[in-house]
């Protein structure tokens, strides 16, 4: 019964650990080693969020919403975008649309 529980855990985080990697994307940053040297944090600490094992804690978040502009840590946990910058909704929203193999859209496209 506990590995069930464990899986469980592991799944409820997925989703902020999607995020959170969608979010690294968006700000162009390929690797997690290199998103960690950003915000400083360890590389281990953000391979386990990023694979959903931990939850992204909220000191954490809050220090990720002082070094992005437009961050909401909202965002992060709930997945409520409407906290987010607009620039940084449409960077996160592109990586979104990468991820799902959509064509990119441009702002020149919609005009």
């Amino acid at each position: 019964m506990q590995i069930g529980t464990m899986a469980e855990e592991h799944h409820r985080y997925a989703d902020q650990g999607r995020r959170l990697r969608l979010l690294r994307q968006a700000e162009g940053i390929k690797t997690a080693v290199a998103f960690a040297a950003r915000v400083g944090w360890a590389q281990s600490g953000i391979s386990q969020f990023e694979t959903g094992k931990r939850p992204i804690p909220r000191d954490k978040a809050l220090k990720l919403r002082e070094q992005i502009p437009g961050f909401d840590p909202l965002w992060l946990w709930e997945g409520d975008k409407r906290g987010l910058s607009f620039d940084l909704r449409q960077r996160i929203e592109a990586e979104e649309a990468k991820e799902a193999g959509e064509p990119p859209t441009s702002a020149s496209n919609e005009r």
